[in-house]
């Protein structure tokens, strides 16, 4: 009754409420004699199917005697046609057996199918109600920890492009553009080392993360957990000193280039604060906006040192400093 065969004649779901209890209670259909083999490097090797070591692997397993291929239990009685390899064709690839029967293992799909299989006939309510909740929570705990995958290597190419001081966006981002910039063409050499990462980019249609509004809101992410962690050295050190330049972006735009020097574990260390916009470039304006930078940080007792470039307002601003 628990055979492969039949249960591909007749559905799972036409069965009588005994059949069904027959069937779980016989459980998979896994003979050991199995003819499952294949053939590769031009017939001179083949793979054969080691029953004993991959039924105790995989419990959900089973084998079909007319297709000579390998079926989900499972999913072959609750007719999940998504994957249709392992209930309707079954499977034969022995070359890639293990990472696709671990993929298959850990889908909503089977998961699902195994709950069903295991709660037949069960009229407890309660103990239905626990199964689906049980179930909730491991699919939301399998999401959250594929976004917080995805987000990862979203966070690890900015941190590589970052280092190595590169522009993330490109004169064309569509796709098919031949220059679409440092961000996206390392998501998509990262995408294709990592499938989790690749799955995501292929069936998201809401958000991929890729966007430029995504990119801003994780820099500045990054840039408040760093301010957090720029805090606790600051606070940590016996003395600090700080370092300001005016510089010019490409948009025209006047800023203030603010450094923290400290030692730390015994070794000089150099922090960038952050590029403040600038109206009064003069001693009193650039002062006003060095004693906002330091506020937070309440280090006005261990400031023993201020480097500035431009003569004509250094010594007004140690002047305006020391009030």
């Amino acid at each position: 009754m628990n055979v492969v065969d039949a249960l591909l004649r007749t559905p799972f779901s036409q069965l009588p409420l005994e059949q069904k209890l027959e069937v779980q209670r016989l459980g998979p259909y896994q003979p050991k004699d199995c003819s499952l083999e294949q053939s590769h490097y031009g017939g001179k090797h083949r793979r054969t199917f080691c029953a004993e070591t991959w039924y105790k692997k995989h419990e959900w397993l089973c084998y079909s005697e007319d297709k000579i291929a390998l079926f989900c239990f499972y999913c072959l009685l609750f007719a999940t046609t998504r994957d249709s390899r392992w209930c309707k064709f079954g499977f034969r690839d022995l070359k890639h057996l293990s990472q696709r029967a671990r993929d298959h293992q850990s889908s909503m799909e089977h998961l699902d199918n195994a709950v069903k299989y295991r709660t037949i006939g069960n009229v407890n309510i309660a103990a239905q109600l626990d199964e689906g909740r049980a179930f909730s929570i491991r699919r939301h705990n399998q999401n959250v920890e594929k976004n917080r995958h995805v987000l990862g290597r979203l966070i690890d190419v900015l941190k590589f492009i970052g280092c190595h001081e590169l522009s993330l966006r490109g004169h064309d981002e569509r796709a098919g553009s031949s220059n679409r910039g440092v961000f996206l063409d390392m998501v998509e050499y990262t995408a294709s080392l990592d499938t989790v990462l690749r799955d995501h980019l292929d069936a998201a249609t809401v958000s991929k993360g890729t966007s430029k509004d995504i990119q801003n809101d994780l820099l500045d992410s990054m840039y408040k957990i760093y301010l957090q962690h720029l805090a606790l050295e600051i606070e940590n050190c016996q003395f600090l000193s700080i370092q300001s330049d005016e510089t010019t972006d490409i948009t025209c735009v006047s800023q203030l280039a603010v450094i923290f020097r400290f030692v730390k574990d015994g070794k000089p260390t150099e922090r960038f604060h952050s590029f403040v916009p600038i109206v009064d470039r003069t001693a009193c304006g650039i002062s006003a906006v060095l004693k906002e930078v330091l506020q937070p940080y309440n280090a006005k007792s261990k400031l023993i040192a201020q480097t500035y470039d431009g003569a004509a307002v250094m010594s007004r601003l140690f002047v305006l400093q020391d009030q």
